[in-house]
């Protein structure tokens, strides 16, 4: 892979990056908060896929999957 693509996490698909590490990591940050954002096992998802599972949609699942990581951590 070249340093401007990334694997996603979903679907497999290799994919051009949009936007900065920077960028996308500030919206990881604003979506499920600093410490979850930066684990060293987070995962990169294409837009497609981060479709399926927006965050503003799915606020369930985020909650569990912020208790699920957290659970771990503590």
């Amino acid at each position: 892979m070249k340093d401007n693509e990334y694997k996603c996490a979903m679907c497999g698909g290799i994919f051009k990056k949009g936007w900065t590490d920077e960028e996308a990591m500030e919206e990881c940050k604003e979506n499920f908060g600093e410490e979850m954002a930066m684990a060293e096992d987070n995962e990169i998802v294409c837009d497609d896929c981060y479709q399926k599972i927006r965050p503003q949609e799915h606020p369930h699942e985020v909650l569990m999957a912020l208790q699920e990581f957290f659970k771990d951590r503590n």
